[in-house]
């Protein structure tokens, strides 16, 4: 569970795990962060799909994986998303089963690579599906 704390006013979350730590604070609504954003399928489907420059990371168990992802997918659990080296890549759409995962994930590679426009796909895997 992260703790939170205020901090010049704001209410700050940190949250430690998976080998890694993150912050993030709620001074921003539709946008998590700096770079993070949150995507909507359809705004998925019809400009990142496939683009150039962008990665899809999907942070699903292999388990999960085993039963579809969406293609292209670069496939990296959530446990291992200090390994993803992101230097070559502009953009980068992360999901999961249903977007808290990928949430996560997206904090930390926020942090690591303040460069790169990062998006969370809403609703993850379960949304894309619903919405075919």
């Amino acid at each position: 569970m992260p703790a939170l704390i205020l901090h010049n006013g704001l209410r700050t979350a940190y949250a430690v795990g998976m080998g890694f730590a993150f912050e993030w604070s709620n001074e921003k609504k539709n946008q998590i962060g700096v770079h993070m954003i949150q995507l909507s399928v359809q705004t998925f489907r019809t400009q990142f799909l496939g683009k150039q420059g962008c990665l899809l990371v999907d942070v699903r168990e292999p388990i999960e994986t085993a039963l579809g992802v969406i293609p292209g997918a670069t496939l990296c659990p959530l446990a291992h998303i200090t390994e993803l080296d992101l230097q070559d890549h502009h953009q980068v759409v992360v999901y999961c089963k249903a977007g808290g995962r990928s949430m996560r994930a997206c904090q930390y590679l926020e942090q690591t690579y303040p460069e790169i426009e990062i998006y969370n796909l809403q609703g993850g895997y379960d949304q894309f599906l619903h919405e075919i």
